[in-house]
């Protein structure tokens, strides 16, 4: 599922969920291949910020609340299982 804004995620349906940004540079993320590695987990959404995990990373990232302004896409964990690692 596309979404044009991240402020339009319903966060508690989606907690425990992949995303992945299409990004503000000259590269669309959106339109490249879909890989397990380009998608974050879900963790958390606090009041300004989205709190993820890039696929086998230990570390937590965040997303501020002045980045949510990108699209981004939303899948499930039965399709991020059916997704290749690289």
């Amino acid at each position: 599922m596309i979404i044009d804004n991240v402020e339009k995620i319903n966060f508690a349906n989606s907690k425990g969920k992949y995303i992945r940004f299409n990004g503000f540079g000259l590269i669309n993320g959106l339109e490249q291949t879909k890989k397990k590695y380009q998608f974050l987990k879900i963790l958390e959404f606090k009041e300004d910020e989205l709190l993820l995990k890039r696929y086998c990373s230990k570390k937590i990232s965040y997303l501020s609340k002045h980045n949510f302004n990108q699209s981004c896409e939303i899948i499930s964990q039965k399709e991020f299982s059916k997704l290749e690692k690289f």
